[in-house]
């Protein structure tokens, strides 16, 4: 179905650890969602991860795949993107 459009040329993925990111959740002290449990978070980014390395290959024609490392602050996630974009 989605053949046909252009993958983009620069692709952010933002990687947390499962534990961190539910951490988090639980940090705001409101009731969580069906889907912030640790086996779900786990499963989650296995298969995010199985994806982005099938894109770092072939099928991603070309598409440049950046790492994220979402555990870091704000500040420095946007210093990092900042600088990956300028320096393209």
């Amino acid at each position: 179905m989605n053949s046909p459009f252009p993958l983009p040329e620069i692709l952010f993925y933002f990687k947390i650890n499962p534990e961190i990111s539910l951490a988090r959740v639980e940090g705001r002290g409101e009731a969580k969602e069906i889907y912030e449990k640790i086996d779900f978070q786990k499963k989650s980014a296995a298969l995010y991860d199985s994806i982005a390395n099938e894109y770092k290959g072939e099928k991603g024609r070309g598409m440049k795949i950046i790492e994220v490392d979402a555990a870091k602050s704000i500040d420095e996630i946007s210093d990092f993107i900042w600088n990956s974009v300028k320096n393209r």
